[in-house]
């Protein structure tokens, strides 16, 4: 398990080198968390965070590294993920939608009576945001976002509404 965190983290910072002229991209993000499928009465919605680290390869694409965290239910079930992934921008300036396509490991945690359980799964997530500028280096940056755990159940799907700042360094 720690060797899969290990080869997603070398691999992401492996890719500081792929352009000479890269931005790189820190958006730290707060989520509304929607469970969907057929366990999501069992769920309500809840908040989580996201911090991401994006090297923007020329002005049309990035990839990233994002790291996530969700508690649901009152600590009985919590979720951490590590994605690696890559977004393509639809513009060059000013207000700029976004398509990404994540893929990673989610760790969840759940205790139940007092038994705890622990599982790693590989699953992947679709987004569609925005930026907004602000300045040239600080942005406005939402999106919405799908995840499903491949080889789960359907309580680990979700759509997650997050929004958050950008800074280009």
């Amino acid at each position: 398990m720690k060797r899969i965190y290990i080869i997603i983290l070398l691999v992401c910072l492996s890719s500081f080198g792929i352009a000479k002229e890269t931005n790189i991209m820190l958006s730290p993000f707060i989520g509304y968390y929607i469970p969907i499928g057929g366990g999501s009465s069992s769920y309500e919605g809840t908040y989580g965070f996201q911090g991401q680290i994006e090297i923007r390869t020329n002005e049309y694409t990035g990839i990233d590294f994002t790291f996530g965290y969700v508690q649901w239910s009152l600590s009985t079930k919590e979720i951490i993920s590590l994605m690696l992934g890559t977004r393509f921008y639809w513009f060059k300036k000013g207000p700029t939608p976004y398509t990404g396509l994540d893929v990673g490991l989610f760790n969840y945690n759940h205790q139940f009576y007092g038994i705890s359980d622990s599982h790693s799964k590989f699953g992947f997530s679709v987004l569609q945001g925005v930026l907004l500028p602000f300045s040239n280096n600080f942005l406005f940056n939402s999106n919405i976002e799908l995840t499903y755990f491949y080889n789960s159940l359907s309580p680990y799907s979700y759509i997650t509404i997050n929004a958050g700042v950008s800074f280009l360094f």
